[in-house]
């Protein structure tokens, strides 16, 4: 005799199904099995701003470049992955993987992880040294980030001017004045 274990209410309950939700393309998605590959082989992939206004961005291309960031290559994709990019030539990069104003670059994922540290490091000092400010604590931790400059001109001069009574269109000292 075999007993049958299932519950009642499992055996009546509809399980719940959820209904699919939509989630719209991002233009900024790089395929999954792309971004797998780099990190597979200790990179990160990130889009960076190369243009502003139809301009080339030097000043934040050469900043990125120097922060250890290179530009992916449209050349340097294989196969399929080809089919997701377009690239484009500006003045200074070369067949560079594009979308609108940004550019697909790679970072070491240690760099990364390091440069990331460094600037939540800044931003939890800035946010204590302004809680403190506001608290009315003393100025010790923003003048490391955000020293403030007191450049006022004050002068301090000693004694004063003689009292004068006015008569006329003319002033004369108190103590010339007869008062007989």
């Amino acid at each position: 005799m075999t007993i049958n274990r299932t519950t009642r209410d499992s055996a009546t309950r509809k399980t719940a199904e959820r209904a699919p939700t939509y989630v719209p393309p991002s233009v900024l998605d790089v395929p999954a099995d792309l971004a797998e590959y780099y990190e597979k082989t200790g990179k990160k992939l990130r889009w960076i701003r190369i243009m502003r206004d139809g301009q080339e961005d030097y000043q934040n291309i050469s900043k990125r470049l120097r922060e250890g960031y290179t530009f992916l290559k449209y050349d340097d994709l294989e196969g399929a992955a080809k089919s997701y990019f377009t690239y484009a030539d500006t003045k200074s990069l070369k067949n560079v993987i594009q979308n609108g104003d940004l550019a697909l670059a790679i970072i070491d994922i240690e760099l990364a992880k390091a440069r990331q540290r460094h600037y939540e490091t800044l931003a939890l000092r800035k946010d204590a040294a302004s809680r403190q400010l506001a608290s009315g604590g003393t100025n010790r931790l923003m003048d490391q980030t955000m020293p403030v400059f007191d450049e006022s001109k004050t002068r301090t001069t000693g004694g004063g001017t003689r009292p004068s009574v006015a008569f006329g269109s003319t002033t004369v000292p108190v103590d010339v004045i007869d008062v007989d």
